[in-house]
């Protein structure tokens, strides 16, 4: 069984549903959606870390990220 850590896991859910889709994304064109325990995701002010709160990445994080995976290639 393999294990994957936070950045592991986005970085492989872009990647499937890129190859899936056969297209590299833009930051507007994806929304991202992370759902995490850690107490390393940001979270909302005022709510507790570690909570395991739904939040959707801004554009510019998923910016980040598709950069990211798309220099990984």
């Amino acid at each position: 069984n393999t294990v994957l850590d936070r950045n592991a896991t986005i970085e492989l859910a872009i990647e499937a549903l890129s190859t899936v889709c056969s297209t590299d994304f833009k930051a507007t064109e994806i929304e991202i959606g992370v759902c995490s325990i850690a107490e390393e995701e940001p979270v909302p002010e005022g709510e507790a870390k570690g909570a395991g709160l739904f939040r959707q990445m801004s554009e510019e994080e998923r910016g980040e990220w598709l950069t990211r995976v798309g220099e990984k290639d």
